[in-house]
């Protein structure tokens, strides 16, 4: 599969929901497992029970999903998005809230005047908060990252990522990644990239706030990156950022499938 894999954008629910699949949820749930390719499980945020994946079941807010070796499991979400998890990783539903969408007000038009055209409705109360504490996933944002923009966000131990309507990746660097030609031939002496986090955009775009140098390289704290499609971002250990001029190698031979597109 040719994949150009890396996209802009910035990351938060719980309701019953019927999918376009006609597939219904409980009132608690929040995703359901699209795909599984191999083992994996999920692990209950309040009271820490753990449960085999298997296609079909039920993901809730607050469950940490952890894949196998070799095993993609996919998720698609109650807002119509997707998060399609990479072999080796663990990733939270933080907090997922999805409300009811407000109907826009009605303008008041004078006679002879041309009613404006409605705006999009705000979904108050909706947020999709996650954590990504190893490995790394694609994502293709739904009704929340497009309607909620600042209610979308991916937190990881040296950076946050946020979304504006995207198809996009992140994944932490390990030592492959640390290794790679591309990530040793960007960063400069003296900053570490293992523990660090790799995004890239396939489309739209994502804003990337960590707390070192940015992405111009000046010395700012706390600063935003914008990456937008087909670019790509490290963000070292310590918080900088660096711009990459391609795709590490790492995910050029073995890009994350569109999630769209896995398991109907």
């Amino acid at each position: 599969m040719n994949l150009k894999f890396w996209a802009r954008t910035g990351i938060l629910v719980t309701t019953t929901w019927l999918g376009a699949s006609g597939v219904g949820f409980a009132a608690d749930a929040v995703a359901e497992i699209r795909f599984a390719s191999g083992q994996g499980t999920v692990s209950n945020g309040d009271d820490g029970s753990m449960r085999a994946v298997a296609k079909g079941d039920k993901v809730y807010s607050g469950d940490i999903i952890s894949s196998g070796p070799t095993t993609y499991i996919n998720l698609k979400f109650v807002d119509g998005s997707f998060v399609l998890i990479r072999p080796k990783s663990r990733f939270q539903i933080e907090d997922f809230q999805m409300a009811g969408a407000a109907k826009p007000a009605a303008a008041k038009v004078k006679p002879g005047q041309v009613a404006a055209a409605a705006s999009a409705p705000a979904i108050d109360g909706s947020r999709a908060f996650f954590r990504l504490l190893k490995g790394g996933f694609r994502a293709v944002s739904g009704t929340i990252g497009k309607l909620n923009r600042s209610e979308y966000r991916v937190s990881t131990a040296v950076a946050t990522i946020g979304i504006r309507g995207t198809d996009y990746t992140a994944v932490v660097c390990d030592a492959a990644c640390a290794a790679d030609p591309v990530i040793r031939g960007e960063i400069t002496e003296g900053y570490v990239a293992e523990g660090g986090l790799v995004t890239g955009v396939e489309t739209g775009g994502v804003d990337v706030e960590s707390e070192g140098k940015n992405c111009d390289q000046k010395e700012k704290i706390g600063i935003i990156c914008p990456v937008d499609a087909e670019q790509n971002l490290l963000v070292t250990r310590d918080g900088s950022q660096f711009r990459l001029s391609e795709i590490p190698k790492f995910l050029a031979t073995d890009p994350i499938p569109d999630p769209r597109s896995c398991g109907g």
